[in-house]
């Protein structure tokens, strides 16, 4: 998540209106992240924001060539520091009300902040979908 990204978002969210973030990738909630490494054999978390705690642990091949080192688990899925500064701010809007995202090929739903849940969508080619219905 770059600056400017994170600026828009400020900006949508100082209107003060309930909002709802749709994004194909999830943010990092804990029982998400340990979800997904089980899945993975603790090499992937497929996650935004992923703790660098975390992130460091993940599959890293050093017998890959510096130009391919970017595919090592452990380097594509560190976090900027911008993006783990905007996650932080994220969970603290109160006017944020859900997160509705996909990626990880399975249903998941846990709170991300006090007053937004995360929900994950399986996958459409599996022919799986979430109905939301706003009253």
């Amino acid at each position: 998540v770059s600056e400017a990204q994170h600026a828009q978002v400020r900006q949508l969210l100082q209107l003060g209106l309930p909002a709802i973030l749709i994004c194909h990738i999830p943010f990092f909630t804990p029982r998400l992240c340990e979800s997904n490494l089980s899945i993975t054999r603790r090499e992937d978390a497929f996650l935004v924001g992923l703790p660098l705690e975390i992130s460091s642990r993940l599959r890293f091949d050093p017998t890959l060539p510096p130009a391919e080192q970017w595919r090592n688990s452990a380097v594509l899925q560190r976090a900027q520091p911008s993006t783990l500064r905007f996650v932080t701010w994220l969970r603290q809007q109160p006017q944020l009300k859900a997160i509705f995202s996909g990626h990880c090929h399975h249903f998941f739903a846990e709170p991300f902040s006090s007053t937004a849940i995360q929900y994950v969508t399986g996958p459409g080619f599996l022919g799986e979908a979430l109905e939301i219905e706003f009253r």
